[in-house]
């Protein structure tokens, strides 16, 4: 749900990789910088998918409320999983990322 904003996050951080997606892909030339091809390569991201249908919202899966946002932010922070982050979000930083898949 929310791949695409979670890889927007990563911008500046994971350039390289980013960037190397967005030319596997063939969506941007070895002539972009790393930076810009990352760019296309999110952008690619997230019309994929849209265009197979996976673009649900917080709302669509029935959690739109600030509870549930705060309760998945809590969740989320505290998975030992996200320790393997390239870059750790803050608090708010967490929060936006959902606030902008709410729908």
């Amino acid at each position: 749900m929310v791949l695409p904003e979670v890889l927007r996050f990563y911008l500046g951080t994971r350039d390289p990789e980013l960037a190397l997606v967005g030319r596997s892909l063939g969506i941007a030339s070895a002539a972009e910088s790393d930076e810009t091809a990352a760019r296309v390569a999110v952008g690619a991201i997230l019309q994929l998918c849209r265009t197979v249908g996976q673009r649900p919202t917080l709302r669509d899966t029935g959690l739109e409320g600030d509870e549930a946002i705060d309760l998945i932010v809590a969740d989320a922070l505290a998975d030992a999983a996200i320790r393997n982050s390239p870059r750790l979000p803050s608090e708010a930083e967490a929060r936006d990322i959902l606030v902008s898949v709410r729908g």
